[in-house]
């Protein structure tokens, strides 16, 4: 407003400023909080050959306050197993709140990733954001076809430092640390075990 078009009532009221006039700019800062970080084993007793999306662990995370928002989250292979034979490794998002994977119909939210001396770092594909409610997500694993039978394979997740936030601001609390998923032992699928004894009973019927 200009400064003739304001009147004061009050003649022990006066003026030493100039029209117009704006404040400065006051940046909006997000309010601090902690992304928990919980998990629950869904690593199954064993694990096929070229088996695909195999739940291996289930992360239970929430923001303490509001929100926080997940950019890469990085992995340790555990067992015996080599890198070769885990030739995909993957993160998804339960979309219907089964608190179970299913991969055609829950949300595959990272790029794809496979382990290099042990560990990888798994880029989200849009960043991730956690309320305060709890939020699922599955650690899977793809199991090639030449995986060494008998060789114990599982996930963890070693401390804070695993998880990337965007907000430099938030921190990470383990409810508790490491995240170790039990291990599982590769074999043959039962359906080619099942063939296998029919063939061998036929060989020794003839």
């Amino acid at each position: 407003a200009e400064a003739d078009s304001i009147s004061f009532s009050n003649s022990n009221i006066s003026n030493t400023g100039s029209f117009p006039f704006q404040s400065g700019e006051l940046a909006i800062v997000k309010t601090p909080d902690v992304l928990i970080v919980d998990s629950e084993n869904r690593a199954p007793a064993e694990i096929y050959r070229n088996d695909t999306a195999v739940a291996m662990e289930r992360l239970n995370l929430r923001a303490e306050t509001c929100c926080s928002y997940i950019t890469a989250l990085k992995l340790e292979k555990l067992g015996t197993i080599g890198d070769a034979y885990i030739p995909g490794v993957s993160i998804y998002k339960d979309t219907n709140g089964s608190g179970e994977l299913e991969p055609l119909i829950d949300e595959l939210v990272s790029e794809p990733g496979a382990f290099s001396g042990g560990s990888v770092i798994l880029q989200f594909s849009s960043t991730q954001t956690i309320s305060n409610f709890t939020n699922y997500y599955f650690v899977a694993y793809d199991i090639s076809l030449l995986a060494p039978i008998g060789d114990t394979v599982g996930v963890g997740v070693s401390d804070s430092a695993s998880v990337t936030l965007m907000d430099g601001t938030d921190t990470v609390s383990f409810v508790a640390a490491p995240i170790e998923s039990n291990l599982s032992v590769v074999n043959i699928p039962p359906s080619t075990v099942t063939r296998s004894e029919e063939h061998t009973s036929e060989l020794q019927s003839h």
